[in-house]
């Protein structure tokens, strides 16, 4: 059994011993995945979620294991805003099947802060007595809680998006910070060689330039390119991305959907680096700029 071996091979540490006598008896009768991997991947592949807390609706997500790994799509009740997360930064994964189960985010996120970044933590999935079961173990702390069975699969729209700048996630961080104070949405512009955020108020307003030496790449077919963005959800998708990653691609068109992707953070597993990748779509405001 996998979770005996996980004990066993840390019986040098008397918590894995202690624990082992209790783990017998919640032996698993099917197994569906089983996964070990450092709790900060975990970690950051729920924070992309963030924005969840706006939202208003169901703080359910379904995530999907595959062969090569987990993801999930999120699409809010208004549809304003919709995520599709994969992650496969994984020191050892078995998930032969393809499965979906519906967790509970805030849940999610209580477990995963029990752990430090650096951490690891084996994750599993169960099905005993008819149950679906969800498995945490990190370190000697084991963590174990119901789930259930999903067949919604939100289909991510597939929108013809071809302007778009890649830029560091801090000077995106310090734009919208600056324009938090003037206007509840911002407004952008994209020409040839130039990107621009901008916040108007009654009485202020804010411009942040992001010419060609603060952009890492930009390609503008439309010039000009222009559209207005609600502050607070480009706002929290962007604290949903990891400390650790530097740029962002910000795709859009003339009064279209931004979309935002960018990578989790790299783990080194032997002589190879994983990490994961997340793709965001927000709807235009539609009041103007």
């Amino acid at each position: 059994m996998i979770l005996c071996q996980i004990v066993i091979e840390n019986r040098q540490n008397a918590n894995y011993c202690k624990i082992f006598e209790h783990l017998k008896c919640f032996s698993p009768i099917v197994k569906a995945m089983q996964a070990r991997l450092v709790a900060g991947s975990f970690q950051e592949f729920i924070k992309a979620l963030n924005v969840h807390n706006l939202t208003g609706g169901s703080d359910e997500i379904t995530i999907e294991t595959t062969p090569n790994g987990l993801e999930y799509k999120f699409v809010d009740s208004a549809h304003i805003v919709m995520i599709h997360c994969k992650l496969q930064a994984f020191e050892s994964y078995s998930g032969k099947e393809t499965t979906r189960y519906c967790y509970d985010i805030p849940k999610m996120e209580q477990i995963l802060k029990l752990a430090r970044p650096d951490q690891q933590i084996d994750f599993g999935i169960y099905n005993r007595n008819d149950r679906n079961r969800a498995r945490f173990i990190i370190d000697n702390l084991y963590r174990e809680c119901d789930i259930t069975m999903a067949n919604a699969w939100p289909k991510m729209p597939n929108i013809n998006l071809p302007n778009y700048v890649v830029v560091s996630v801090e000077e995106l961080r310090r734009a919208c910070k600056a324009a938090s104070s003037i206007s509840d949405h911002i407004a952008i512009r994209c020409e040839e060689n130039s990107f621009l955020i901008k916040a108007e108020g009654e009485t202020d307003e804010v411009t942040v330039d992001f010419s060609s030496e603060y952009l890492k790449q930009i390609k503008c077919v439309d010039s000009p390119v222009k559209s207005a963005y609600s502050l607070e959800y480009v706002t929290s998708l962007i604290d949903g991305i990891p400390k650790s990653t530097a740029d962002v691609k910000l795709s859009f068109g003339s009064e279209q959907p931004i979309r935002l992707e960018y990578e989790l953070s790299k783990v080194k597993i032997g002589d190879r680096q994983s990490s994961g990748n997340v793709t965001c779509l927000l709807a235009p405001r539609v009041e103007g700029y």
